[in-house]
């Protein structure tokens, strides 16, 4: 399991420490999910650590591609409001 924050680690180790207390395999990693780069290295990061990703294992690329588009569209959109305001 991933744990994913923006900026507390303490907090999504607490969250990771929990499952582990279940037995569950879990790690932290602090990313900014609006940064493709920061996704991508979160996204390696957990199949280097955990050895596959499950979930996202036959769709990981296509996946990374879709964020990288939302988020490009975002930031066209809030360049456009900025503009426009």
């Amino acid at each position: 399991m991933v744990i994913n924050g923006h900026r507390n680690h303490a907090a999504i180790e607490g969250v990771a420490e929990e499952a582990r207390s279940l037995g569950v395999r879990a790690i932290t990693v602090l990313a900014d999910v609006g940064d493709p780069a920061a996704v991508h290295t979160m996204v390696d990061r957990a199949a280097e650590e955990l050895g596959s990703l499950d979930i996202l294992g036959p769709v990981r690329n296509q996946l990374l591609d879709l964020i990288d588009r939302l988020i490009g569209s975002y930031r066209s959109i809030r360049r456009g409001s900025r503009c426009e305001g």
